[in-house]
């Protein structure tokens, strides 16, 4: 079963001081690295998620914003943001007046996201807001003079925020929480007293940036992570609703599951704990569930030799393996008494009826490896090592071609040598 784990940051991954601790880092590396796909689901702008995260090695996209923006974490750049229309922007103008004292919107211009404010009089809240910003040199911070520049650019308008009390900002969530144009989020901050009413374009939520990342990834089941009630609509659609114990009430109401607090580094300790990582001298690799597939051959996913060590292993999903001959993409090994690899193989489905040997070999990975000194780029069936670590014996699928050298010269073979 492929699963997809999505958590939050504030108050759920990060610490109160809005870190995330070296051991959980560790541990979300370590399950990333080895194929599990984790990601997180934030309110924060993606510049902002980045700066605490960038240590942690997400390789799927990460989504920002409540649901607004996707974002490519490995290259650093935002990949596709939803925008109010024109017309929703005009009302949401009429109907916020007090955004030029305590708010901004987050605008694109020439693809670059800035958060444009109203110079004069604001709230305290929104005060301290701009003053931490503006003194840690963030050059989004965009103050402008009249009240219609922070709703000038017509369709590149993403996001916006209020910042202050709650007494002041409840009259005007009331007028816009049922309009069915936007999305609305009003709640009390994570780590202050202020309250913030965040207004995200139609559709843009977290729950239904999760479902999209679940079909493009083609995942069975999800599991979220989170404290705040911008998290309850991931809830909803989650099979796995986990919150950790310092949440809300009503987030803790809503869950399948309470786990250790945000200072426990309990949301990366919960997910190890259900990935059952096996450690081999050639990484550490997620085996087989056995849940019935349609390719997945009827075999054990971890075996043994007498003297205890892993004779083989059947990975859930094709992972990485550092071996002698550099990373390879492998689903199965076997191994000899004393640990070291002795066969490698790239895919491992069962051919049948229902899987046939093309849609096999249209998901056997490429490899490209360099053995006594000529380099060759085929999609392996499987690789032999001695206990040494030397190739034994090189097997491709009968589609590919491989030139090799022997004493009586160049041979061509589309079987291996």
């Amino acid at each position: 079963m492929k699963t997809l784990y999505v958590t939050d940051l504030d108050g759920t991954l990060m610490r109160n001081d809005m870190t995330i601790s070296e051991e959980s880092v560790e541990i979300l590396n370590r399950l990333i690295d080895c194929g599990v796909l984790i990601t997180y689901a934030t309110a924060r702008s993606f510049h902002s998620a980045y700066d605490i995260t960038k240590k942690i090695h997400f390789k799927i996209p990460v989504i920002t914003r409540n649901g607004t923006t996707f974002a490519d974490h490995e290259n650093a750049k935002e990949l596709e943001t939803a925008y109010f229309t024109s017309e929703v922007l005009d009302e949401l103008k009429e109907k916020l007046p007090i955004i030029g004292t305590c708010g901004f919107t987050s605008v694109y211009i020439d693809g670059e996201m800035f958060k444009v404010y109203l110079d004069g009089p604001r709230s305290k809240e929104f005060q301290g807001y701009i003053d931490y910003y503006i003194s840690i040199g963030d050059k989004r911070m965009r103050k402008v003079d009249d009240l219609e520049k922070l709703f000038e650019e017509k369709n590149k308008t993403s996001y916006i925020t209020l910042i202050s009390s709650k007494e002041e900002l409840l009259p005007y969530y009331e007028a816009v929480k049922d309009s069915g144009k936007w999305e609305t989020i009003f709640q009390k901050d994570t780590y202050r007293d202020e309250y913030w009413l965040e207004i995200c374009p139609k559709d843009a939520t977290k729950a239904k940036a999760v479902l999209k990342l679940k079909d493009k990834l083609k995942c069975d089941r999800i599991v979220v992570f989170g404290d705040s009630k911008n998290d309850l609509p991931m809830f909803e659609i989650a099979d796995e609703a986990i919150s950790v114990a310092n949440a809300m009430q009503e987030t803790l109401d809503a869950s399948t599951l309470t786990i250790g607090s945000n200072e426990e580094d309990a949301v990366a300790k919960y997910i190890a704990s259900e990935t059952s990582l096996v450690k081999t001298r050639y990484g550490s690799f997620i085996p087989y569930s056995g849940e019935s597939e349609l390719r997945k051959k009827n075999k054990e996913p971890v075996t043994y030799h007498e003297n205890g060590e892993i004779a083989s292993l059947y990975f859930e999903e094709i992972q990485k393996v550092h071996t002698p001959l550099g990373e390879i993409d492998a689903e199965y090994l076997t191994f000899y008494p004393d640990g070291s690899l002795k066969r490698l193989f790239p895919s491992y489905g069962q051919i049948s009826g229902y899987w046939t040997e093309e849609n096999e070999y249209g998901i056997a990975p490429e490899v490209e490896v360099t053995i006594c000194g000529r380099t060759y780029k085929v999609h392996p069936l499987c690789i032999a090592f001695y206990p040494t670590g030397k190739v034994k014996s090189f097997t491709i699928w009968n589609r590919d071609t491989i030139t090799v050298d022997t004493k009586y010269g160049e041979i061509r073979s589309n079987f291996g040598f």
